[in-house]
C-alpha cells in the first residue's frame, strides 16, 4: 500500500474510538464524583489520583504517538489487528481503575489495591505492546524503548506486590515516566516517528 499517510486518518479511526471511549470513562467517572460530591465521602489515596493522571495522559499521548506514525508505516490486516490491541489494552485498565459509585463511601486506598493486579497485568502487556510498535511497523526499535522498558518494570512490581511503600514508590516512578516522555519525545508532533524517518 503506497499511499497509508493519506489514507492514515482512516486506518486508525476504530483504534480512535477505543482511545476515546477510555478518555470517555475517564472524564464521565470524575463528572460522576463532582456531582454526587455532597453526598458521597470519600476517602483520598494520592496514588490512585496520580494513577488517573498518568492514565490521562497514556490515552492522549497514544493518540499522539500513532498519528506521528501516518508518514512511517507499510499496513497490512495483520498489524491493522496488532495496532488496535493497544488501545484495547489501554481502555481495559482505565474500566477497571474508575470506581462505580454506588455506596455514600468511596474508599480509594481500598479500591486501588482492588483493581491494582489486574490493572498493572494488562499495562505490562500495554507496555510490551508499545515496545514492540516500532519493530513490528518499520523493523528497528524506537528511542523510546528503554522508558518503555521502565513502564514495563514498574508495571511488574506494581502487579505483583501489594505493599503499600512499593506502590507509593512506584506508582511515582510511573508517573515519572510519562514527565520523561513528554519531555523527551511528546512535545512535537510525530516526535518519535520523525526522529526514526529514514527520509
Amino acid at each position: 500500500m503506497n499511499n497509508v499517510a493519506a489514507i492514515w486518518p482512516v486506518i486508525i479511526a476504530l483504534a480512535a474510538v477505543v482511545n476515546g471511549m477510555g478518555l470517555v470513562r475517564l472524564i464521565g467517572g470524575f463528572g460522576e464524583f463532582v456531582k454526587k460530591r455532597k453526598t458521597i465521602k470519600v476517602e483520598p489515596f494520592w496514588p490512585f489520583y496520580l494513577l488517573v493522571a498518568s492514565q490521562l495522559m497514556a490515552h492522549l499521548l497514544l493518540w499522539w504517538s500513532i498519528l506521528g506514525m501516518r508518514s512511517l508505516a507499510q499496513i497490512n490486516f495483520l498489524i491493522y489487528l496488532y495496532l488496535l490491541i493497544g488501545p484495547t489494552l489501554l481502555y481495559l485498565c482505565t474500566s477497571l481503575m474508575v470506581p462505580d459509585i454506588e455506596d455514600a463511601k468511596v474508599d480509594l486506598k481500598a479500591t486501588f489495591m482492588e483493581f491494582r493486579s489486574m490493572f498493572f497485568g494488562i499495562s505490562a502487556l500495554f507496555w510490551a505492546w508499545a515496545l514492540a510498535f516500532m519493530p513490528i511497523f518499520i523493523g528497528q526499535m524506537a528511542p523510546t524503548a528503554p522508558i518503555f522498558a521502565g513502564f514495563i518494570i514498574c508495571s511488574l512490581v506494581l502487579w505483583w506486590s501489594d505493599s503499600i511503600t512499593a506502590t507509593k514508590v512506584f506508582v511515582v516512578g510511573y508517573a515519572a515516566l510519562y514527565i520523561a516522555f513528554i519531555a523527551l519525545f511528546g512535545m512535537e508532533f510525530g516526535g518519535v516517528a520523525a526522529s526514526v524517518n529514514p527520509s
